[in-house]
């Protein structure tokens, strides 16, 4: 994603990362999957992106509320509920159907729980990431360079 976001020729914001569009290889590495609903960032200034694109259940709030222009930072989001899923085994919100959760997320400012101290399942850098790469308000969230270096 980092790539995508800040390397490409032409910078993409994917508008659909989910557990679904992560191809594992073999020996571990990760790829990025399914650009169907995916822009070049150049097109953001042209157009309003408010069209709600992607898998409701790891949509970032101001596609969901359509609240006007959004940015890479919906990715960011995303790529929070998919590290989340990784690190507890279940789909973010498996007790809502997507557009429920997606609205938990949206207008009740519902995140999955974390445990408040550092755990196996999710160690002190995972917990400190989430909570700012899943934030409200997408100007506080990470760049995906910052992101890498916490995961990394």
């Amino acid at each position: 994603m980092r790539y995508l976001h800040d390397s490409a020729a032409k910078p993409v914001i994917h508008r659909d990362l989910n557990s679904h569009n992560i191809l594992i290889h073999l020996d571990g590495r990760a790829v990025v999957a399914d650009f169907g609903e995916s822009r070049f960032m150049c097109q953001t200034e042209e157009e309003n992106m408010t069209k709600q694109p992607g898998n409701l259940r790891w949509m970032a709030p101001e596609v969901f509320s359509q609240s006007g222009r959004y940015d890479r930072r919906v990715d960011v989001f995303s790529f929070a509920l998919v590290v989340w899923e990784v690190h507890s085994g279940e789909l973010p919100f498996s007790h809502l159907k997507p557009a429920a959760a997606a609205a938990e997320m949206a207008y009740k400012r519902g995140r999955p729980p974390l445990p408040d101290q550092p755990t196996a399942q999710f160690p002190a850098p995972i917990l400190e990431l989430l909570p700012m790469a899943w934030h409200q308000d997408p100007i506080a969230r990470p760049d995906f360079a910052q992101v890498s270096y916490t995961v990394v």
